[in-house]
């Protein structure tokens, strides 16, 4: 999947366009307050404040923004507003493409991705918690028994993109599985392949070797035929 078919749809896009227009033109003003908010808009200022409001509780707006100079002004400056990280991460960006390009400057991939599933393991701690391996308490990851074992069904690859481009990522998430379960793990469906979601297979019946217990990381096994 090239990253330029991934940069089509940004999320500011898919926000009503009212939303949509306050976000956009605080984006651009960097800090502003809703009177001139209410004037580049064209809609009351009451209007505004709402807006600005909502948006503030939910996360997406935040007040005293501004030169820290500005606001030690005497007297009460009015009350600037601006976008929230959270919502700064609404317009187009390219972390993806950005983490290609470090990856591919790492010399040593394979070293890295050992560091990187260390990390990963000592975190996790057990196969106990195995469903938090992306991101803890994942509502999208699940378990499921199965008649050799279990499948852990990922639903949402929070690095897709990048995985898509460098699918041996992929290969720390089964080296921390094989050294958490310490059994075979073999991933069966794939994003990558158009399938939607990932499921590793993790076989009970096929516990690992002393020798292979010692192996912090190594490619994915081929997919099944």
């Amino acid at each position: 999947m090239p990253f330029a078919a991934a940069v089509d749809v940004v999320p500011i896009d898919l926000i009503p366009e009212s939303r949509r227009s306050l976000l956009a033109h605080l984006k651009t003003a960097g800090w502003t307050t809703i009177p001139a908010l209410a004037r580049a808009l064209s809609i009351s200022t009451e209007a505004v404040r709402q807006q600005v409001s909502q948006l503030e509780k939910e996360g997406w707006v935040r007040s005293n923004c501004g030169p820290e100079e500005r606001r030690r002004t005497r007297g009460r400056p009015p009350v600037e507003y601006c976008l929230s990280p959270a919502a700064d991460d609404l317009f187009i960006k390219k972390y993806p493409q950005l983490a290609v390009e470090f990856f591919d400057a790492i010399e040593d991939q394979a070293g890295f991705l050992t560091t990187l599933t260390n990390e990963r393991v000592h975190r996790i701690g057990s196969a106990k918690n195995i469903e938090s391996i992306y991101v803890e308490a994942d509502p999208y990851t699940s378990i499921e028994k199965s008649d050799d074992g279990y499948l852990l069904i990922e639903r949402n690859c929070p690095y897709l993109q990048f995985a898509t481009e460098r699918p041996l990522f992929c290969s720390s998430t089964v080296s921390v599985l094989r050294r958490l379960s310490g059994c075979e793990v073999v991933r069966e469906k794939r994003f990558q392949d158009g399938d939607g979601r990932c499921v590793f297979h993790v076989f009970t019946d096929r516990p690992l070797s002393a020798r292979q217990r010692k192996i912090a990381f190594e490619k994915e096994p081929n997919r099944p035929a």
